[in-house]
């Protein structure tokens, strides 16, 4: 495995009118995260991410938190994330990312089941601005991916929908070949007319290895 660690000086800055091209990933890949809590300003948790043998249209990463339990995350080739609601064997993709990117770009998906197959989300996405950040693991050039929209679900014991406001935030670096930063906000019931969310987490880049060819 080889440690690749980036600074200012190494990264060539992406031209405004440039597209990004769609990521390269081999089995072996790893990425690692820390999660923060942005209203306790503190560390939540942390997980690592390793690329496995895919198919033609999927991409595989084996998830690993601090705690050391695991999960499969299915993916397409673009990154877009592929879940299944609980009981049920459909799976549904997102779409946050719509390779090459270029500034103004737009996409949207809905029924999207969330991590724990409970709820789903709709969201629209635009492709923001080239933005330099600097996160754990150095200094990227990164190109920023916003998206707003919706989360629901079907209340426990009830008929009627739960339904809230959420805003993700990507920031995708070429170099890595995956976001170094993620945020999400989500406001709760009758959060559309709350200037507050509920939760809001910061996932960000502590260190990438490739894997060795």
């Amino acid at each position: 495995m080889l440690p690749v660690a980036f600074s200012i000086g190494m990264q060539a800055a992406h031209a405004a009118g440039e597209e990004i091209q769609a990521p390269v990933v081999n089995p072996g890949d790893t990425w690692n995260y820390s999660v923060i809590d942005l209203w306790k300003n503190s560390e939540s948790n942390a997980y690592e991410v390793t690329a496995s043998a895919g198919d033609d249209a999927h991409f595989i990463f084996n998830i690993k938190n601090r705690s050391n339990s695991k999960g499969i995350l299915r993916s397409t080739k673009e990154l877009n994330v592929c879940r299944s609601l609980k009981e049920t064997s459909g799976e549904v993709c997102s779409s946050h990312f719509n390779f090459p990117l270029k500034i103004g770009q737009k996409t949207n998906f809905s029924d999207l089941p969330n991590a724990s197959g409970t709820s789903k989300w709709a969201e629209d996405c635009q492709v923001a601005e080239n933005e330099k950040i600097t996160v754990p693991a150095g200094t990227y050039d990164t190109i920023r991916v916003e998206c707003s929209g919706f989360w629901s679900r079907t209340a426990t014991g009830a008929s009627q929908a739960v339904q809230g406001r959420m805003k993700e935030l990507f920031w995708y670096s070429p170099d890595v070949n995956r976001w170094v930063r993620y945020e999400i906000y989500d406001w709760d019931i009758g959060g559309a007319a709350k200037s507050q969310p509920l939760n809001r987490y910061r996932h960000e880049l502590v260190s990438y290895t490739k894997a060795q060819s």
